[in-house]
């Protein structure tokens, strides 16, 4: 064995061993280097002067590759699946950066159709020579959906020379879901509502959107109320997709009833509603398919009353006669007043306090409400705060202040809090809510990587953004990070489902230590030694393709791009387990990062294999 795996084992097995870590040639940490097999671990090869694995277990991988802002290649992060991926070292061939010149527009239909009367301010908008539309147009990358962070791009259409309205801008290629908002000062009896494009797949070089707006459609709804009760005006109504909560309607504001029916005892708010067609351009998965638009009420900024929505096809709301008979009250609002403190010893703290619904009390049976709101507790409140709220059951994340919860990971560290609330609605001030914050959760280990960065943070997820507005999503635990200092470390963590990832400096040589899904609640977790192996040393060049002037024309031309960043990703199934297939993934661990060099060469370790949850 090479001196550089007997320090290895000195430190893996020898808790008390101590090395002062330096750097250059005087760095004694462990080094990834060989020059046989023998020198080598078992399953493991020398190959390349570095100890690497015989067959790993990644054997596919998500990569994204970011040009840096003053390259001539796009600031964009460009994300591609690669399989197979040389599990024993090799060459990784990633494909050539270029983005995709997005071109598009949004246009009426029809031999002579009804154009839109457009607001006269700043200046006039003319009439386009095609009968496209002023818009904003926001392009949502569908990778979203792995828990993978992902730009969203916004450009506005505005009136271009040759008489149309057209935007343009720069996005990766991929899947996309396009939403369109026409200008909301619309005026006039052809006011065209927000449409929705789902599945739009994007290709480089250039793409052209030229979407046709879909047949408005116009709800004629009636809303029943009963005289005397707390009153509708104000309220905001409009048409949603369920699965970003997106409008796809234009928004009526209640005010002035018509009597009713029965004019002794109720008033009718009516309003009419124009709205688009979600429009389906590729296939979608079937919760996608199947999801129905919803009608929601809304009540005015600032008040303690809960969003009312309706599933449109359960309401019946196409028939001649829609109407809205079933929700005939909501409750009053409630003053909760509590106190943010630590547990150990009771002091006042700084922080955040978020409450979530789960039911409302005092709606009608088999309506959909919700509320959420969160206030700030300053220090001159003395950890005293008071929120008003709907009666009902509620979820509540109390987080603290950083600056006044210990530290990161010294022991008087403390974790946000998760618990429940239920309001009754009988007293109109109720106090009481001691929301003490516990010490947090340490997750601790050994390393003989001295001054190795220690990562922690929630496991991602992939929940809707209007499920999360329900309350149906989970609070997600602040990640953490810490240094290798003596050969321990220890982070504080919240309680939750948690990634961990020890990463030593790339240049001794070896893969990260990843080990998703682990469950921490309420308890210390002692990873012992931690082990690295070597890596699947994958080789690459990050390049672009350009377009370039050659011989009066125009041709493009491939060319490394320098000091791009590039970082992997494996995919996990529903148990944070490594999963080959994309197709059965939910989500996305980091596995490696790397830069390339002025040449636009590369060298990524990716782990052996994932440490998989307990």
């Amino acid at each position: 064995m090479r001196v550089a795996w007997l320090l290895a084992a000195c430190w893996l097995c020898l808790p008390g061993c101590t090395i002062s870590a330096v750097s250059g040639a005087e760095d004694d940490r462990p080094k990834n280097s060989c020059s046989a097999d023998e020198d080598c671990r078992p399953k493991e090869g020398c190959i390349g002067g570095m100890c690497q694995p015989n067959d790993g277990e990644l054997e596919a991988l998500l990569i994204e590759v970011t040009p840096p802002s003053n390259s001539d290649a796009p600031h964009l992060s460009f994300v591609s699946h690669l399989d197979p991926v040389p599990t024993s070292g090799g060459e990784l061939k990633v494909p050539a950066v270029q983005a995709a010149t997005v071109t598009g527009s949004l246009r009426l239909v029809g031999d002579n159709p009804c154009y839109p009367t457009l607001p006269q301010q700043p200046v006039v908008q003319p009439q386009a020579v095609n009968f496209s539309l002023p818009i904003t147009a926001t392009l949502i990358p569908r990778e979203r959906l792995l828990g993978l962070p992902q730009q969203i791009y916004v450009a506005a259409g505005g009136y271009k020379v040759d008489g149309t309205y057209k935007f343009e801008l720069d996005v990766p290629p991929g899947d996309y879901d396009v939403y369109i908002v026409p200008d909301r000062g619309q005026k006039g009896p052809c006011v065209v509502p927000p449409q929705l494009f789902r599945g739009e797949e994007i290709t480089a070089p250039a793409k052209t959107l030229d979407y046709k707006a879909s047949n408005s459609s116009t709800l004629d709804l009636r809303i029943a109320w009963p005289k005397g009760a707390r009153t509708l005006d104000g309220w905001a109504v409009d048409i949603i997709e369920p699965l970003g909560g997106k409008p796809i309607s234009t928004e009526v504001r209640l005010g002035d009833p018509f009597d009713g029916g029965d004019s002794f005892t109720t008033v009718e708010y009516r309003v009419r509603l124009v709205y688009s067609t979600v429009s389906r351009l590729g296939t979608l998965p079937e919760d996608i398919e199947s999801a129905h638009d919803l009608v929601r009420l809304r009540p005015p900024e600032g008040e303690a009353t809960p969003m009312v929505v309706f599933d449109r096809s359960g309401l019946a709301l196409l028939s001649n006669s829609p109407n809205i008979n079933g929700f005939t009250r909501y409750p009053d609002p409630v003053t909760v007043e509590g106190q943010l403190a630590s547990a150990a010893d009771g002091r006042p703290l700084v922080g955040a306090v978020t409450v979530v619904s789960t039911a409302i009390a005092g709606v009608d049976e088999g309506i959909i409400a919700s509320f959420q709101r969160t206030v700030q507790v300053e220090e001159q409140d003395n950890g005293i705060f008071s929120i008003d709220l709907p009666p009902g059951a509620y979820r509540v994340h109390a987080v603290p202040d950083p600056g006044s919860d210990g530290g990161v990971a010294g022991a008087g560290s403390l974790a946000a809090l998760v618990t429940t609330w239920e309001v009754a609605a009988g007293a109109k001030v109720q106090a009481g809510k001691l929301l003490e914050l516990p010490r947090s959760s340490v997750v601790s280990g050994r390393s003989s990587f001295e001054g190795a960065e220690v990562r922690i943070a929630a496991s991602p997820r992939s929940d809707l953004p209007f499920l999360e507005a329900l309350g149906r999503g989970d609070f997600i635990p602040r990640g953490r990070n810490a240094l290798v200092e003596s050969g321990r470390f220890a982070v504080s963590v919240d309680p939750g489902v948690l990634e961990i990832w020890l990463r030593p400096p790339e240049e001794l040589g070896f893969g990260w230590y990843v080990q998703p899904g682990v469950e921490v609640a309420g308890k210390d977790h002692d990873l012992g030694s931690v082990p690295l192996r070597g890596p699947s040393v994958l080789r690459g060049t990050t390049t672009g393709h350009f377009a370039e002037l050659s011989g009066g024309g125009g041709v493009v031309v491939t060319r490394p791009v320098a000091a791009c960043s590039v970082r992997a990703y494996a995919y996990l199934d529903k148990d944070s387990r490594y999963t080959r297939s994309p197709d059965s993934a939910v989500s996305v661990v980091q596995v490696a990062e790397t830069r390339s060099d002025e040449s636009g060469a590369f060298r990524l370790l990716v782990p052996s294999r994932l440490d998989a949850p307990e």
